[in-house]
């Protein structure tokens, strides 16, 4: 069976194994799975852009995970984790009405109450409550997630164009740009990606030996190392 590609954006927005996603979303590929294909018995909370035999999500996929993830996992109202069906008919929602395909990848607030979830449109006066009785209904305002102070927003098409680790790694910031180095993580202005040096690493068991071989700063290979370390704890 050959991959079918469900949007064109595809090309400008990266191609990332289920495996690779999962890591990077800081999650298992058991749960990213299941937020994106679902099982014999439930749907997915959004379907994966691209259908096919090999599972892969594409950049703005991945954006849409590290936002179920934080809502799941990570919110303000952590103590009230929002449900994956309610997370799945506010993504329905939005994209029924405004034709929003990726809520959480566009230059929307996006926000909870411990329950239902709130979206404020970019440009938009108002928030509007997304889940509930009260869909589409004008409602407070409120503390959007946090992932979204770490995206970089295309001006025209106000899409996710890159993703900030909101971390620090000795001092360097970690990017995810899905038009450089195939997509992979890497720090920035470093022209060798973070999982490349990483495993250079394990084979060589040298960060000094890595440094040389790539003609990188020892810094850029220590930051590497320990964001790829970080993401393995996390996952």
């Amino acid at each position: 069976m050959t991959s079918k590609i469900s949007s064109n954006l595809t090309e400008q927005a990266g191609l990332y194994p289920i495996q690779d996603a999962a890591y990077y979303v800081g999650t298992s590929v058991r749960t990213l799975r299941y937020w994106f294909y679902g099982d014999t018995n439930h749907a997915p909370v959004r379907k994966a852009s691209i259908d096919g035999e090999y599972q892969f999500l594409n950049f703005y996929d991945l954006i849409e995970a590290i936002a179920i993830k934080e809502l799941r996992t990570q919110g303000r109202f952590a103590e009230k984790v929002v449900s994956l069906q309610r997370i799945r008919a506010a993504i329905d929602f939005v994209r029924q009405t405004w034709g929003i395909e990726y809520p959480f990848s566009k230059r929307n607030k996006v926000g909870s109450d411990g329950y239902n979830l709130h979206i404020k449109l970019d440009g938009k006066n108002h928030p509007v409550q997304i889940t509930g009785k009260n869909k589409k209904q004008q409602s407070i305002e409120f503390i959007g997630l946090d992932y979204i102070n770490w995206i970089d927003f295309d001006d025209v098409t106000n899409q996710a164009r890159r993703y900030i680790h909101p971390e620090m790694f000795n001092d360097k910031r970690i990017i995810l740009n899905p038009q450089k180095l195939m997509g992979e993580p890497f720090v920035e202005d470093a022209p060798i990606s973070a999982p490349t040096l990483y495993r250079a690493f394990l084979a060589e068991g040298s960060e000094k030996a890595v440094s040389r071989y790539f003609n990188v700063d020892m810094r850029v290979v220590s930051a590497s190392i320990k964001y790829c370390e970080r993401l393995k704890l996390a996952a």
